[in-house]
């Protein structure tokens, strides 16, 4: 019986992860190619971009499909309150944008005492305090070749704030990026 177990999971383990691997691959090398080794702050500080949307669309959710795009969702494992949105091309070869959910954290600037002369000093790694309510930070990539067909870009942002008005953000960033 555990062995009828273990291979039942390790089918229907082996079916999902087959049936994602062709998208994440894209992600994985179109966010290599487009943000490089660009940094923001996310789920964690200074991370990198293109790590950071691989993290944060960890537990996928189904893929939504239109006629005109594919969009790949999901949330960070640890944290399911951070979440990631990666739209496709119909043909499912290329991002045309990103949007990230995130808490924007600030560091506390703590001030200690130290020794006779009372001098203040700030301890190097200060604690953070995040905000309650999520900001989306979008990417929309900008194709240098503007192929025939593409969506524009207000319809790439329109997708991505549906996407996720429903987790109630109060604040939204969006960037226009160009593809190298």
């Amino acid at each position: 019986m555990k062995h009828l177990y273990k291979i039942i999971l390790l089918y229907f383990g082996f079916a999902a992860f087959a049936h994602a691997k062709p998208l994440d691959k894209i992600i994985e090398s179109e966010t290599n190619n487009i943000f490089a080794e660009q940094r923001a702050d996310f789920q964690e500080g200074n991370a990198l971009i293109r790590k950071s949307i691989v993290e944060l669309i960890g537990i996928r959710n189904e893929d939504f499909e239109t006629p005109e795009y594919i969009l790949v969702s999901g949330c960070r494992p640890n944290s399911c309150t951070e979440k990631a949105s990666v739209m496709f091309n119909r043909a499912g070869t290329h991002i045309l944008g990103v949007g990230i959910l995130h808490f924007n954290c600030h560091f506390l600037l703590r001030e200690k005492e130290i020794g006779e002369d009372n001098v203040r000093l700030q301890e190097v790694r200060p604690p953070q305090k995040c905000d309650k309510d999520p900001t989306l930070t979008v990417y929309v990539i900008r194709n240098k070749k503007n192929k025939i067909g593409e969506l524009p870009e207000r319809k790439v942002l329109a997708a991505i704030e549906g996407w996720a008005r429903e987790f109630n953000f109060t604040k939204k960033d969006v960037r226009i990026w160009d593809r190298n």
